[in-house]
């Protein structure tokens, strides 16, 4: 996952600066310079930032990334860890799953 942060593999163009463009936005992107002194459970979180907002810009749901605040964002990244904490890599996936489905959950609320 740290790879494809940092290169958007698999991506094109435009979809990698629009994913760019989003991360910027919500004061989640970092260049390669940028995270030298960061703890690394706070690189790991940007990591799953990064892979969510990638995989739900992939989805039908990407028109709602437009509207998109920092703090909502950090809510549900945190409420998802509360209730389905990340206690190893075998619930990795869990927690990703449950942390999209509340996003795809919360913005249809609104």
């Amino acid at each position: 996952m740290n790879h494809k942060r940092k290169t958007f593999e698999g991506l094109n163009n435009t979809d990698r600066l629009s994913i760019e463009t989003t991360l910027k936005k919500l004061n989640l992107y970092m260049g390669d310079s940028d995270d030298t002194y960061l703890p690394e459970q706070m690189k790991f979180e940007l990591q799953l930032k990064y892979y969510a907002i990638t995989q739900i810009h992939l989805s039908p749901y990407k028109i709602y990334l437009l509207d998109l605040k920092e703090k909502m964002f950090t809510r549900i990244f945190l409420a998802a860890k509360k209730y389905c904490p990340i206690e190893d890599e075998s619930r990795l996936e869990d927690f990703m799953n449950y942390f999209i489905v509340s996003f795809r959950n919360e913005i249809e609320k609104k």
